[in-house]
């Protein structure tokens, strides 16, 4: 049965921890956290009385110092301190403070000049080279020396989840064995990060830091896996409802009939180019492919699989003229890249056709805590849909009078497909 009770919201705030001191701050006036799939990197503010703090506690409280976020003993992120923002008016004092996920040094550094990529390198071994100045996380007992790579996001959802599950996962191990070939000189004040995601893109990979500081994920969103939790959302369900508020914005705005793409080299211009692809966005309806008559050779790339979607669109969502966008990659100089180019260019404007976003209270369901990257089963008679989504981002809240809550911003099932 997929959990769709949601805990006590009391018993499901959120706990944060200075790991250096193991000073911890269950008791917040407030806070925020923000995670997604497409953000670098997971941000946390929490608001402190000043009252409440003690010497040694505001003593500890320093730009750069590590800090953990839990909720019931369950890692949601863990980072460093950014800032702490400490005003004072009639009300009394507080102290606000934000932090960021332990990634953050690699967004802010930029990528050493002197250090040498070499076209013959791997994926996994340009990975490495560029994450070696850098650790992992020092927390948690990790006791790995360098940051590592893995290539499937299921142990962490089991870990921000507290959950194991029989997932159906895609590996994509071998991929990162394929040469680089070219392009691995980053380009002047790119920042490291920056510089990783460019040179993954090219393989349709996607990087993510885990929840524990232990490991960075190279790997593609996943949507085989079986629904986590469940939404009610219904006239008819009455006490079974644990929908606060949401619904659903379904558009055809920025969705083109096609997609058409040169890569590097190969003749030129698009007409010209001698590698050259396509794609349909399925999203819409329409003969898309009308566009690629006129390019004999084309390759053409197969649109992705969705998942179920409400009435309007999959019914209603019409494009009788043709509207095909032309694109250029300077990164793809080869079929392959093209290709991943091409999936994730679509996969930015399909995912815009469906945003389905919904509030509960606390921030577990069945016990388990909300997570990016999972699938939700969702029934909303309100809004005519009922079946599996995607979760894509989540913003933690705890607000004075409202106690604590959860927003998910969530997407249709496939429509975030790089390879």
């Amino acid at each position: 049965m997929i959990p769709s009770a949601i805990d006590n919201p009391e018993l499901a705030s959120v706990d944060i921890t200075l790991t250096a001191q193991g000073i911890s701050f269950p008791n917040t006036l407030g806070y925020e956290m923000n995670s997604h799939y497409l953000t670098a990197c997971s941000s946390f503010g929490w608001d402190l009385d000043e009252d409440e703090l003690s010497t040694t506690e505001k003593a500890a409280l320093v730009p750069g110092t590590g800090v953990q976020v839990t909720i019931n003993d369950m890692p949601q992120m863990c980072g460093y301190l950014d800032s702490i923002d400490v005003k004072s008016g009639r009300g009394g004092t507080v102290w606000h403070l934000e932090c960021r996920e332990w990634n953050s040094p690699l967004i802010d550094a930029h990528a050493d000049p002197m250090v040498q990529f070499s076209e013959t390198q791997t994926l996994t071994q340009l990975l490495d080279t560029a994450l070696g100045p850098f650790i992992a996380f020092s927390g948690f007992g990790n006791t790995n020396a360098n940051i590592q790579l893995v290539t499937d996001a299921a142990a962490n959802r089991n870990i921000i989840t507290g959950a194991l599950r029989g997932t159906k996962t895609n590996k994509n191990g071998t991929i990162l064995k394929k040469v680089l070939a070219h392009r691995v000189k980053p380009y002047e004040h790119e920042p490291m990060w920056s510089f990783m995601m460019r040179v993954a893109t090219r393989f349709g990979l996607w990087l993510r830091p885990t929840a524990d500081g232990t490991a960075i994920i190279c790997s593609q969103p996943d949507f085989t896996q079986d629904p986590s939790y469940g939404l009610v959302h219904s006239v008819a369900s009455g006490a079974q409802n644990n929908v606060v508020d949401g619904g659903f914005k379904i558009s055809r705005m920025n969705q083109p009939s096609s997609i058409l793409a040169s890569g590097f080299g190969g003749g030129g211009v698009f007409a010209n180019s001698t590698l050259r692809a396509g794609i349909v966005n399925p999203v819409v309806q329409g003969n898309g492919a009308a566009s690629f008559s006129q390019y004999p050779g084309l390759t053409i790339i197969p649109s992705p699989t969705l998942g179920p979607a409400p009435a309007q669109i999959t019914n209603g969502m019409l494009n009788p003229d043709l509207r095909p966008r032309y694109m250029y990659d300077s990164e793809s100089h080869n079929a392959d890249e093209l290709a991943s180019f091409l999936r994730r260019e679509l996969s930015m404007m399909m995912r815009d056709s469906l945003h389905a976003d919904y509030t509960i209270e606390g921030h577990r369901l069945g016990g388990q805590p909300v997570a990016v990257d999972t699938v939700i089963q969702v029934d909303d008679d309100r809004s005519n849909f009922s079946g599996p989504l995607w979760i894509e981002g989540i913003t933690f809240t705890k607000r004075p009078g409202e106690g604590t809550k959860t927003r998910m911003n969530c997407i249709r099932l496939g429509t975030l497909t790089f390879a």
